[in-house]
């Protein structure tokens, strides 16, 4: 990964190296406690706008730990982050679209979710940690990250003076403000608040399978190109692909916490360990539990944790959290790592012009503890779903299955594939080979059943012809323009459908008592929940 020089970039962008009536960072001292993917966002994006800042990580390098899964980056957060960093294409180029596929399945093996990905699809495309870690990390002007720092002692000597930083290396060092970005057993949150995070009733088994493509086909198959989850008695397989042909797969449980050994689940012989986890998984699927047989011998055990919902503190001038260790939370909402990189952007440009940190800390941290705990909630309720007798995901897609086919809606991966064919129709419909009722009616033939042929038939020509015929015929622009103009105007009316059918999947799920209480607001959270299934992206050693 290239050098980047951030000076230029700055220069590009019209930045001076210390923000025009901002913070002198040179002289105040800019320290990030942390160099998961949460502080190097921020340390990025403060270089990327002229401020000086120093990463103080623990670790002695960057390739001394297995930094674990794959991440699937949301648009209005992890991706966004990476915008404001300017990193925007470099991630494009080593995202996996295909990593967004996913198939759920119940305990005897039966697929009740397929979800295949366009391959342009770049809703939430998957990356893998070190991939990411390594952009961020090559992205910082050299000597910027201190590997080897492990924070043990912060204290400030007085009110309004720096604070003094003491690592187990026997270095120390002052810094005017202190970014705690170290995780779920951050050393700097407790000079903001007691609390601790608790044990979430879960925990999970890590294993995986190396060279599943050429050594075990029919796993690879089994998992496809993205995640899957096999749901059922409290517990499930959660499986994901890497781009390295590793599968990930993570065996969760729910059960009082240090409960293994109440299983006879011991980690001590492989071979023991094994046996012991196949039986707790008697009677399931043959394709679920040969993902447990073809694993490899290294099992580590990972109790999932959460910090409370709704966490908040009085905000301190020179001193806050990001990440983990402000609002860590199960992997069941697929946002830990999401919300890291969006805390650590949106911190930077608070402090980016601000006279002093003070204000622009108590900005971001208002606007971070009302997203931490909408996330946090959804993730609980994501954890509750997949951990329970049933799997209420699995009852819930068996509940419905055929009444949503009954509805003719054209759901998920089907509506996402759906506006691709439809911009293709417009582009075709563009050469004149057909008239645009023609193609909303041959797009009709192909796509969706009888009740979409009808509604396409009729809305398309709506959406299309207006931006081709006017703009066109005022001759305002080239017919490029025009192809583009139809795609955007077909993805806003998807969007508005999208969010039609939603509703519409949610009056389906109360008719057939799957929503027992909440009304409108629950049924769209298990919508979303069964739209966007994915759950990995916990910062830290908590995965996937």
């Amino acid at each position: 990964m290239r050098q980047v020089s951030v000076q230029c970039q700055a220069a590009v962008l019209g930045h001076e190296p210390v923000a025009k009536g901002g913070l002198d960072t040179a002289k105040l001292g800019v320290a990030i406690i942390g160099g998961g993917v949460g502080g190097l966002t921020c340390a990025r994006v403060m270089q990327w706008h002229g401020l000086e800042v120093t990463v103080y990580e623990r670790e002695p390098s960057r390739e001394s730990r297995d930094q674990g899964g794959v991440l699937d980056l949301h648009p209005e957060s992890g991706q966004w982050a990476l915008i404001q960093a300017g990193l925007e294409a470099e991630f494009r180029a080593m995202a996996r679209c295909e990593g967004q596929d996913l198939r759920i399945l119940d305990k005897q093996g039966t697929a009740l979710w397929e979800e295949v990905s366009p391959a342009d699809l770049m809703e939430r495309p998957e990356v893998d940690r070190p991939a990411l870690r390594a952009l961020l990390v090559d992205s910082l002007q050299p000597g910027t990250v201190m590997w080897g720092h492990q924070l043990v002692s912060i204290q400030q000597t007085g009110e309004g003076e720096p604070y003094r930083l003491g690592f187990a290396n026997g270095a120390s060092m002052t810094a005017g403000l202190v970014v705690g970005a170290d995780g779920v057993r951050s050393s700097v949150r407790p000079l903001l608040t007691d609390a601790q995070p608790a044990y979430s009733g879960v925990s999970f088994i890590e294993t995986g399978v190396s060279d599943a493509d050429r050594l075990h086909p029919e796993i690879a198959g089994t998992v496809g190109r993205g995640s899957l989850f096999a749901l059922g008695d409290y517990k499930g397989i959660i499986a994901q692909r890497n781009s390295t042909g590793y599968i990930r797969i993570y065996v969760a449980f729910r059960m009082p916490q240090d409960g293994f050994a109440n299983l006879g689940i011991t980690f001590g012989h492989p071979a023991a360990t094994r046996a012991a986890v196949l039986a707790q998984f008697e009677g399931w699927g043959q394709d679920i539990t040969d993902l447990i047989k073809a694993c490899n011998d290294s099992f580590i055990p990972r109790p999932i944790t959460a910090m409370p919902v709704g966490l908040s503190w009085p905000s301190q001038p020179s001193i806050t959290l990001l990440g983990d260790a402000a609002h860590q939370m199960s992997p069941f909402a697929g946002a830990g790592a999401n919300l890291a990189m969006q805390d650590g952007a949106e911190l930077a440009l608070e402090l980016i012009g601000a006279p002093d940190p003070a204000a622009a800390i108590a900005h971001y941290e208002a606007k971070m503890f009302s997203r931490a705990e909408q996330e946090a909630r959804q993730s609980a309720d994501g954890l509750d779903m997949c951990m329970s007798h049933d799997g209420a995901v699995v009852r819930s897609l068996k509940n419905t299955t055929k009444a949503i086919t009954a509805a003719g809606s054209v759901f998920a991966s089907n509506l996402r594939g759906l506006a691709t064919s439809l911009t293709r129709q417009a582009d075709i419909n563009h050469s004149r080979s057909l008239t645009l009722e023609e193609a909303a009616q041959q797009l009709g033939r192909q796509e969706g059943q009888r009740h979409e042929k009808v509604v396409l038939a009729r809305e398309l020509p709506e959406v299309v012809a207006p931006v081709g015929d006017i703009e066109h015929g005022a001759s305002k622009f080239t017919e490029d323009e025009i192809k583009e103009r139809q795609s955007k105007a077909v993805r806003s009316w998807m969007e508005q459908r999208m969010g039609r059918e939603k509703v519409a999947l949610v009056q389906i799920l109360q008719q057939h008592n799957v929503i027992v209480r909440g009304g409108q607001e629950e049924g769209l959270k298990l919508v979303d929940a069964l739209l966007h299934w994915k759950a990995q992206g916990d910062e830290g050693d908590q995965r996937p």
